[in-house]
């Protein structure tokens, strides 16, 4: 914890440099992380359903015990 303590001291003014920086651009980029999440979830929500599916159609498909007695 001291390294990082004493890192933080000899850059100071790079730190305060990107939190501005960062402060300054982050109103701007909301709609890129918006996409990135959009597209993150619109090619794994049809892969994370798919099996659900699929056991769906093999029970509609098997006959039922009861039937069978």
């Amino acid at each position: 914890m001291c390294e990082l303590e004493r890192w933080i001291e000899r850059n100071k003014k790079l730190c305060v440099l990107t939190g501005i920086f960062g402060l300054l651009v982050s109103p701007f980029l909301w709609p890129f992380f918006l996409a990135l999440i959009f597209q993150s979830l619109s090619l794994a929500v049809p892969i994370i359903i798919s099996p659900h599916e699929e056991n769906m159609e093999v029970e509609a498909d098997r006959p039922d015990e009861q039937q069978m007695g």
